[in-house]
């Protein structure tokens, strides 16, 4: 589900502009990105409180951002595999993504900080009776 609309990213985060053809996939992805960094727990988005479902639609626009400033989904993919480690041997560079895993790497650390204020990215388990 996407979380923010071309309208929103444009008019209300007012992000970097992008092409027109690219800004559906990259709304798309990035909402897949929050929900994996938030390990899928936004189950019903409209049920929750509008500050929560504001901080998720900005998190979702700057992973749209971030997007575009890297060069697209495809280019951050690519930069992502240019490293590569077999136990203690690794080769690639690690210039570009210092210590960061290929996922870290791919997220916006805008992300992280907009959704730590929600709740979301608490890792506990939750047994209900």
């Amino acid at each position: 589900m996407p979380y923010i609309t071309l309208e929103y990213y444009n008019d209300t985060y007012h992000g970097t502009p992008i092409d027109a053809d690219e800004i559906d996939r990259f709304i798309g992805r990035a909402s897949d990105v929050v929900d994996m960094v938030t390990n899928y727990k936004i189950t019903d988005f409209d049920a929750l409180h509008p500050r929560i479902q504001e901080l998720i639609k900005k998190a979702t626009a700057a992973q749209v951002e971030f997007f575009e400033v890297a060069g697209g989904i495809d280019e951050i993919v690519a930069e992502s595999l240019n490293n590569a480690s077999i136990g203690k041997f690794s080769y690639g560079n690690k210039a570009s993504s210092g210590n960061l895993s290929r996922t870290q790497a791919a997220i916006s650390p805008l992300v992280i900080q907009f959704l730590s204020h929600t709740g979301l990215l608490n890792r506990s388990v939750s047994v209900y009776g």
